[in-house]
C-alpha cells in the first residue's frame, strides 16, 4: 500500500492532518499501517509525534491527551508508539503512563510530564 519511498511525506502527512481530529485520525493511520512494513509504522509513529508537539505548543492539552490516548490503546502497533516515544525522547510505556492522567489538572500536568523528557517536544513546550 504505501512504498519505502513515500515515508518522508507520510510522516508529513500525519503530523499536518492528526490535529484537526486526533480522536479519529490516529486509529485510522494506526489501522491502515497494521499490515505495513516497520518503515511506514515508525513513518506513521513520527508523524504522531510531530503531531503532538504541535498540538502542545499550540496548548491544546485536550485534543494532545485524545491523540496520546489513541495511540497507547490496543489499535496502534507497537512499533508506531514506540516511534512515537522515541520521537519525544521517552520510552512507549512512559509516553502511555502519561496518556492516563484524570480530568483537569492531572491531565494538564500528563501533557507537561511527557514533554518534560522529550527533546523535540520540549520545543513546544516552551511557552509554558
Amino acid at each position: 500500500m504505501i512504498s519505502s519511498s513515500s515515508n518522508s511525506g507520510l510522516v508529513t502527512a500525519v503530523a499536518q492532518s492528526v490535529p484537526s481530529d486526533p480522536v479519529n485520525c490516529v486509529p485510522s493511520y494506526c489501522a491502515a499501517a497494521r499490515d505495513e512494513s516497520d518503515d511506514t509504522k515508525v513513518a506513521v509513529g513520527a508523524g504522531l509525534s510531530e503531531a503532538y508537539a504541535r498540538l502542545v505548543g499550540e496548548k491544546n492539552d485536550d485534543a494532545a491527551l485524545n491523540l496520546l490516548s489513541s495511540a497507547c490503546s490496543s489499535s496502534c502497533d507497537e512499533v508506531i508508539v514506540t516511534a512515537f516515544a522515541a520521537s519525544q525522547a521517552t520510552t512507549a510505556s512512559r509516553l502511555c503512563e502519561a496518556s492516563l492522567g484524570g480530568p483537569g489538572g492531572s491531565r494538564e500536568a500528563s501533557v507537561v510530564q511527557v514533554d518534560a523528557v522529550s527533546g523535540s517536544g520540549g520545543q513546544a513546550a516552551s511557552g509554558n
